[in-house]
């Protein structure tokens, strides 16, 4: 038997509905991109390619929750520790000064 990929069942599904689609996904930003907070992009973009497949009109939008509080100090970060509660976007640079803050140095991998 042919075992298809679940995103291949969902883009067959809204692809029945008609009409274009809109796929939005986002991240809270406090630390390095890992399967945990990365897996709903994983997910929304599985579902968007599967439906680019069948030539339907799709758009993925994806979001930078840098509003969200910085609730721990990712490992080796220790230094900013003085941030905890504070959202993510007024929190340093991890590495000094290469961003503007943490949320513009962990975006950099989404966006490249």
């Amino acid at each position: 038997t042919k075992h298809e990929h679940w995103a291949d069942l969902v883009a067959k599904k809204l692809k029945e509905r008609g009409g274009s689609h809109v796929i939005e996904t986002g991240t809270s930003i406090s630390g390095i991109p890992h399967n945990g907070n990365a897996s709903d992009v994983m997910r929304g973009d599985a579902v968007r390619k599967a439906l680019e497949d069948l030539k339907a009109d799709v758009m993925l939008i994806w979001v930078a929750d840098d509003s969200d509080p910085f609730r721990k100090t990712p490992a080796g970060m220790e230094h900013l520790g003085q941030h905890l509660g504070k959202p993510v976007y007024d929190v340093d640079d991890p590495k000094g000064d290469c961003h503007e803050n943490v949320v513009k140095h962990f975006e950099q991998p989404y966006n490249d």
